[in-house]
């Protein structure tokens, strides 16, 4: 993508400043829901008398933000309720356990009340994080499944602030529009409500 962009811009003296361009289009949309960047049924186990959970423990170490989390037991499935990480810890303060009924995600650990008794599934569905490319051969879901919105991001972001072409800024802006809005469309599709959140950028 970096040549590609240098190409397009018929510059070859901004490598830095395209890499930088592609790391913040990535981090701008990266907390905007795709077909690619959800995550469904990752698992991990609980330990008795443990309350909080974190990579070490099999956590998904690419978490932004959790959608749901069940408890798996046998064939049945206990629905985890959100609560804020004060919550859980307050709850807890006669360490009284049982199959959890809630959790909070903080610090990049997930908090659980009760404190499990037992060993226990977890399944999470989740909103993928995604760390800033840092070699040239280094990729992401953004680069592969949604190229020509981070590509137009990009342009749009060198000619507003590096080459000042605000005709050229434009076009870039119209056609991130126009990809971000079919991308937008088979979330939708998926999803089958007929209703999406749109953010104006």
């Amino acid at each position: 993508m970096r040549a590609r962009i240098a190409d397009y811009l018929d510059r070859d003296d901004l490598g830095p400043q395209i890499d930088t361009a592609i790391n913040r289009a990535i981090r701008f949309y990266r907390s905007k829901r795709f077909t690619f960047n959800e995550v469904k049924d990752a698992t991990f186990e609980t330990v008795a008398n443990q309350i909080s959970y974190t990579t070490t423990d099999g956590v998904p170490s690419d978490i932004l933000q959790i959608d749901t989390a069940v408890a798996v037991i046998g064939s049945l499935n206990y629905p985890l309720i959100a609560r804020p990480y004060q919550y859980i810890v307050d709850m807890n303060l006669g360490n009284f356990a049982n199959v959890p009924d809630f959790y909070a995600w903080y610090d990049n650990s997930i908090w659980l009340y009760p404190v499990p008794a037992s060993a226990y599934e977890v399944q999470l569905s989740y909103l993928k994080s995604y760390a800033d490319l840092v070699v040239n051969d280094d990729t992401n879901d953004f680069l592969t499944e949604a190229e020509d919105l981070i590509e137009q991001n990009v342009l749009w972001r060198i000619y507003t602030s590096l080459i000042r072409d605000t005709d050229e800024a434009q076009t870039a802006k119209a056609a991130e529009q126009l990809f971000l809005e079919e991308l937008q469309e088979e979330v939708e599709l998926l999803k089958g409500t007929g209703f999406i959140t749109y953010h104006e950028m």
